[in-house]
């Protein structure tokens, strides 16, 4: 996880211990796919790609919402 946030590894330890028993989820881009993580105080879990079927920004709850989900 230091080399995908470019800071050294000694460097971002205290701030994953701080993390206690608390799992964070969050997407990041790597190359040209974006991708899901788990976040804890082991480090960085990829969880696997993300299809944006929906797309992104405002429009994509309308994209949703058309597919007849809601």
């Amino acid at each position: 996880m230091a080399s995908l946030l470019g800071v050294k590894k000694k460097d971002i330890q205290p701030v994953l211990k701080s993390l206690g028993s608390n799992n964070l989820a969050n997407l990041y881009i790597e190359k040209d796919k974006i991708k899901l993580a788990k976040i804890s105080w082991q480090g960085l879990n990829e969880i696997g790609e993300v299809n944006l079927k929906y797309g992104l920004g405002k429009n994509s709850y309308d994209n949703y919402t058309a597919e007849g989900y809601r």
